[in-house]
Formats: structure tokens, C-alpha cells, sequence
């Protein structure tokens, strides 16, 4: 698959959007951690199990991503818009961008091409405080 798309801000990629369709406010409210430009459509839904190259950085995708309730606060004001979820659900089943988790390390710059390619990796085990399994440390030997 030859997918390409350039890194429109921040520099570590947390989720991929299709948030245009909402609105800058609500896109910002999305808090997605970087976003990708010029994906045609709704293309990123096919990436799960795929990654993203981004010059050296290798981007696992491992799902699209379900959105919450956090969403519907604007982070620069504070206000709530619970149309922004409604739109969400309507529009794309409750689901929008993409979670990810990092294969290979790397800077990664406004302006740098993404690329789809397959991945012959597994993500990591999920944990941590929100899905309520903390992740395991083990001592060193």
C-alpha cells in the first residue's frame, strides 16, 4: 500500500483524524495527539494492523479509536458541546482517529511524509489506570 500524508502539528503521533468533519473547535476538544493532512476520506479506518513510517519513526496502529465524553469540552475555553460526541456517534459510529503505539523511535517533523506499510508486529499489552491493569514491573535481576 502506497498511502501518503504529511504531519500538519505536534510531534508525536497519538491518533490520526478524521476531525475536520467536526470543526476546528471540536477537533482541538478531540485532543488528538498529532494529525495527519491530505488522508483521502476515511482512509485510516483501514490501517489498523498496519504502521505509519514517518522518516525513521515506525507508528504501529492497532485500532480505531472510541471516543468519550471528554470530547465535548473545548480545551481553550472550557465549555461543554455535547453535539460534538452526537456528531461523533452519527457520523462515525462512535469511533474517530487512531490508537497507536510507537514500533521504532524517531523525531518526527511538521511537514514530514507518511507512509502506510504493512507491520509484522504485535502492540504491546494494554494497562495502565484507565483500562484497570496496571502494567507489570518486574525487578531487574
Amino acid at each position: 500500500m502506497d498511502e501518503r500524508a504529511a504531519v500538519d502539528r505536534r510531534g508525536v503521533l497519538g491518533a490520526v483524524a478524521a476531525g475536520a468533519a467536526l470543526g476546528a473547535a471540536s477537533a482541538a476538544a478531540a485532543q488528538f495527539g498529532s494529525v495527519l493532512g491530505s488522508v483521502p476520506g476515511l482512509a485510516e479506518r483501514s490501517w489498523p494492523g498496519q504502521a505509519l513510517r514517518i522518516g525513521e519513526t515506525l507508528i504501529g496502529v492497532q485500532s480505531v479509536r472510541g471516543r468519550c465524553i471528554i470530547t465535548t469540552i473545548d480545551p481553550d475555553t472550557g465549555e461543554q458541546d455535547l453535539d460534538v460526541l452526537r456528531r461523533i456517534h452519527r457520523q462515525f459510529d462512535g469511533t474517530m482517529a487512531l490508537n497507536c503505539w510507537v514500533v521504532r523511535g524517531g523525531r518526527i517533523r511538521v511537514g514530514q511524509r507518511a507512509e502506510v506499510i504493512d507491520l509484522d508486529a504485535d502492540p504491546p499489552p494494554g494497562g495502565g489506570w484507565i483500562t484497570g491493569k496496571p502494567y507489570r514491573v518486574t525487578a531487574a535481576d
